[in-house]
Order: C-alpha cells, then sequence, then structure tokens
C-alpha cells in the first residue's frame, strides 16, 4: 500500500507536460523563436498553432499515410516519364534541325540558283549567299552541339 501512496504522491505534484513555443522580434527587428519565454522581450504563446510532427495516430492514419505516399510515389513516376519523353521529344527536333541546317549548307556552298515556290528563280547576291551560309552554320553550332 505504502509503494502506492508514495506513487500517487509523485504524479500528483510533478507539473504536466506541455510543450510551449515563444515567438517574438528583437529590437533589431529580428524573429526568434523558442520553447523559453524571454525575460526582457514581449513574446506570442504560439503552441496551439504548431501540429505535431512525427506522431502515430494509429492504424486507421497509417493506412491513409501509406495510401498518400503511393500516390505521390505514382505521380513522381508520371512526372519523371512525362519528362523523360519530353526531353527525348526536344533531342529529336534538335537532330532534326540539325539534319536540315547540314543538308541546306551543304547545298549553298557551291554555286546554287534559288527558286521561289512557284519554280521562278531568285536572283540572290554572293553576299546574301553568304550570309545565309552563316546563318546555317550558327543553327548547326547551336543545335549539333
Amino acid at each position: 500500500m505504502r509503494p502506492s501512496l508514495i506513487l500517487v504522491f509523485i504524479l500528483l505534484s510533478a507539473p504536466a507536460v506541455q510543450a510551449q513555443m515563444y515567438r517574438w522580434v528583437d529590437v533589431e527587428g529580428k524573429v526568434h523563436f523558442s520553447d523559453k519565454k524571454p525575460k526582457d522581450a514581449k513574446a506570442e504563446d504560439i503552441s496551439d498553432s504548431i501540429k505535431p510532427t512525427n506522431t502515430d495516430f494509429g492504424g486507421r492514419d497509417a493506412k491513409q499515410q501509406l495510401q498518400h505516399y503511393e500516390r505521390n510515389k505514382a505521380a513522381k513516376r508520371t512526372e519523371k516519364k512525362q519528362s523523360e519523353e519530353h526531353a527525348s521529344a526536344v533531342k529529336r527536333q534538335r537532330n532534326e534541325q540539325c539534319q536540315t541546317a547540314r543538308k541546306h549548307l551543304k547545298v549553298i556552298q557551291g554555286r546554287v540558283i534559288f527558286y521561289d515556290k512557284n519554280n521562278n528563280e531568285i536572283k540572290v547576291s554572293e553576299t546574301e549567299r553568304a550570309q545565309k551560309a552563316q546563318e546555317l552554320e550558327a543553327q548547326i553550332k547551336k543545335y549539333c552541339e
């Protein structure tokens, strides 16, 4: 009987364990957070606005957390797949632009006659042809390297 009375006495005399969290701003305007109330500043008790972390609420919530984790995992896999497909499409497009620019450059490096879409000859000066060749070389440098 005596050990039970001692245990009851200890439990009743111990203060309740309650985590407190305080927020205050010092004279320099810096925001501080602490579990101890400052002596020289007015602090706001923000304990009620903070959610507990790493808390196990039992099996039901564990199932929900697992489902949430699986959904996130699936979403990340989908996002990664879409990203890889996009990167692959961009790579194919760049490769096509590279091949087209190389083909056109090869054509206009020598003597060439330009035609419009109605097969009428277009007069192009040597300077214009050289400028077009430089533009194609710039495209090749951009898309092929």
